[in-house]
């Protein structure tokens, strides 16, 4: 439940972070939720120069530049009450507005100053120990996109008209990454690579295809659809980060009550359990209001997931 709610406040948010995404880059996304997830000041201060560095006009770049610039005077104070305040600083920022500095200050406290190579290897050593965080931000980009896909085709104004007269924020999510002036295709695929932990040092490759696609007649657009291969099974294991058989009972059982209790969530605005849910034996079915949604899972492994979304005309 816990992730259902996150996912539906991610939901909510449509003119903020998701809407903001639909806008942006893949790379820049990627390095803007890595510094927002980021647990600890120092690896989050380093994320925030790193994005800050890549794109100064990025669609984040306010917030971040406000952060990082409040975050890094209270990281070079404490910098300098300490020999090892002072190599904290340098490994996280090891060019940054304070690192000379920082740097010459290693010599007052009773230590031998710190050359540059040490530094290196201290920063290198910090960016190992962050490897974990950036896993999971790899894995929740599943769900993240999934969210946003369903934001997308839930919006008001995109049944019943071409794709080309929807909502900018449909279009833009469409055409993905891509820059394209002509029309905006009618399908989008999005392939998505994260880790496993299966032991200590050792993790298993995963990959999840999302397929998002919408249907049109004469009278425009009548359907959307989000599905991939053993899409679902994919989904928990990115969000559980645990290794799931897909043809295994057990395992498929837990990724369709993860499904329906994360899609619950996502459709409950437009489409509310009490007023809309209908007694039909899938993951998810609901129908009013004009609306319906419909999840389904494959009948076995290597089959197809399907979330599907018909709006009012």
């Amino acid at each position: 439940m816990r992730r259902a709610i996150s996912l539906l406040m991610l939901l909510c948010m449509g003119c903020g972070t998701v809407s903001k995404q639909l806008f942006s880059s893949s790379k820049e996304v990627d390095a803007y939720r890595a510094f927002r997830v980021a647990s600890q000041p120092g690896p989050r201060l380093a994320r925030a120069r790193a994005y800050l560095r890549e794109y100064p006009h990025g669609a984040w770049s306010d917030e971040v530049n406000e952060i990082y610039v409040a975050e890094e005077a209270v990281h070079f104070a404490k910098a300098q009450q300490s020999y090892q305040d002072a190599i904290n600083y340098l490994t996280d920022l090891p060019d940054g507005p304070h690192a000379s500095e920082a740097l010459a200050s290693t010599s007052v406290y009773g230590q031998e100053a710190v050359d540059i190579e040490t530094i290196e290897l201290l920063s290198n050593a910090r960016k190992a120990d962050t490897l974990l965080e950036h896993e999971s931000v790899q894995r929740h980009q599943v769900g993240e996109h999934i969210a946003a896909a369903i934001g997308a085709l839930t919006s008001d104004g995109i049944f019943g008209k071409p794709l080309d007269e929807t909502p900018v924020s449909l279009r833009k999510f469409m055409s993905g990454a891509t820059t394209s002036w002509g029309k905006a295709p009618d399908r989008h695929v999005e392939k998505f690579r994260f880790l496993i932990p299966v032991a200590r040092q050792a993790s298993l490759e995963r990959f999840a295809t999302v397929r998002v696609t919408v249907a049109s007649d004469a009278k425009g657009i009548f359907e959307g659809r989000i599905e991939g291969e053993d899409l679902f099974v994919r989904w928990a294991e990115a969000d559980y980060a645990r290794s799931l058989d897909p043809a295994d009972g057990r395992a498929r059982k837990i990724a369709s009550d993860h499904a329906r209790d994360v899609l619950g969530g996502a459709f409950e605005a437009r489409l509310p359990a009490a007023e809309c849910a209908l007694p039909e034996q899938s993951i998810l079915a609901r129908r009013c209001r004009g609306w319906q949604a419909v999840a389904a899972m494959g009948d076995s492994a290597g089959t197809r997931d399907v979330i599907l979304v018909r709006g009012s005309k």
